[in-house]
């Protein structure tokens, strides 16, 4: 894939045939080293909370984290994420009113 001009790749640790179930397989990622000559590596797979995110990339060592489907239920996820990836304190759980003009936003 860098021989055609491939810069990032997100990968999934789940396979087809698990669809939604199952739990991500974290360990699919390729060793540091390795990847590091060749591209970036996104990780993707049971994101649901900013300690997913950075459990995530502590124990995979990729270069970014993609949010999937946890945004679905929970889109504040995103801003949990990026505090906690930045080294920061997550902000405060929506409260009610917040979640209900997010509804009424999505509707």
């Amino acid at each position: 894939m860098a021989a055609v001009g491939v810069k990032a790749v997100t990968v999934h640790g789940r396979s087809r045939s698990q669809y939604y179930g199952g739990t991500a397989d974290w360990d699919f990622y390729p060793p540091g080293e390795e990847k590091a000559r060749r591209f970036r590596w996104i990780g993707n797979g049971d994101v649901f909370s900013g300690a997913d995110a950075v459990r995530l990339r502590e124990e995979t060592g990729c270069d970014g984290v993609m949010l999937g489907r946890g945004i679905f239920s929970y889109p504040w996820l995103i801003r949990e994420a990026v505090a906690c990836l930045a080294g920061e304190t997550p902000p405060a759980p929506p409260d009610t009113g917040e979640k209900v003009a997010m509804a009424l936003r999505q509707s």
